[in-house]
């Protein structure tokens, strides 16, 4: 629940309750000012505390986010908004974080709670998805959702265990990834621009990011490295000697991480991993505490 309790300490919460199917939002009894029959907008902190279903429609977003609100689905919460494509915005219910403007909002989702959506599009700066468990993201039919980070923002795995999702980035976008000392990341696919960066927080030796090795329609599996640029480092996707995408790594040191190739639920990538001791290295480690300990025990 890391970073969690201070956000929700912040946010003066109203609950829906019981079984809600939403048609259009006049369906729903508080909380936005409708521009179309398609969009939710959100214009106070939320927290849905039972189950919210949405009909199945054509459209651009079914919630948008806005003013520097919050929309929470407590460990109690399930809000399913039918959707299980996210290759454009006419397939499917989406859901906007920010609403183009410049104040960030929040999308929490606590322990317990599902959202079921494909797509989230963060659209202003600073705006923030805080994630409680590995399952509280998928699409309706349990498939891996897309983050696009349209603009800069940032994602918390605050919970243990492997989040899997699709990224979808604007080009030279920054997308901050915050980490449990135990949370790993699986990036099933990779959506748009080629250049663009990960900023992580609070990555250190217990944590890995998996990165598919296909970019974009290219059918042969690219050959992931891992570049010291200096001060950051670099992912660099090569299909033969053409770099066809590079993320730049900010924010930690990665000079005891290492690529190891393998397969993530059917997924060919790579693992970006502290590196392991060869059995050679072993043997030295070894050697060396038992000279230490026979030199403490000569002292004594």
């Amino acid at each position: 629940m890391k970073k969690i309790t201070t956000l929700l300490l912040s946010i003066v919460a109203s609950s829906l309750f019981a079984q809600t199917e939403i048609n259009t939002p006049t369906d729903i009894p508080y909380g936005f000012d409708a521009i179309s029959s398609a969009v939710w907008n959100v214009e106070q902190d939320i927290v849905i505390d039972g189950s919210l279903t949405f009909k199945e429609k054509v459209g651009q977003y079914a919630i948008s986010i806005k003013n520097g609100k919050s929309f929470t689905v407590s460990g109690t919460g399930v809000v399913d908004l039918n959707s299980t494509s996210a290759s454009d915005y006419t397939t499917g219910n989406h859901i906007n974080i920010g609403n183009f403007s410049s104040t960030p909002s929040y999308l929490i989702i606590e322990d317990g709670g599902k959202l079921r959506t494909a797509k989230i599009t963060i659209t202003s700066a600073g705006s923030q998805i805080i994630l409680g468990a590995t399952d509280a993201l998928k699409t309706s039919t349990g498939g891996n959702s897309t983050i696009f980070f349209f603009s800069n923002g940032t994602l918390n795995l605050s919970a243990a265990g492997a989040f899997s999702f699709n990224f979808q980035t604007q080009a030279g976008s920054i997308a901050t990834l915050s980490f449990n000392e135990d949370a790993r990341l699986n990036v099933m696919g990779h959506v748009n621009a080629n250049y663009y960066t990960m900023n992580l927080v609070d990555f250190s030796e217990t944590n890995s990011i998996f990165f598919s090795s296909k970019v974009d329609g290219i059918d042969d599996e690219c050959v992931l490295k891992l570049e010291d640029l200096g001060s950051d480092y670099a992912v660099s996707f090569y299909n033969g000697d053409t770099v066809k995408k590079k993320i730049t790594l900010t924010g930690t040191d990665l000079s005891g991480f290492s690529f190891s190739k393998t397969t993530v639920n059917g997924v060919n990538g790579y693992l970006l991993s502290a590196a392991i001791p060869e059995p050679a290295e072993w043997a030295m480690i070894f050697g060396a505490i038992a000279l230490g300990l026979a030199v403490y025990r000569k002292r004594k």
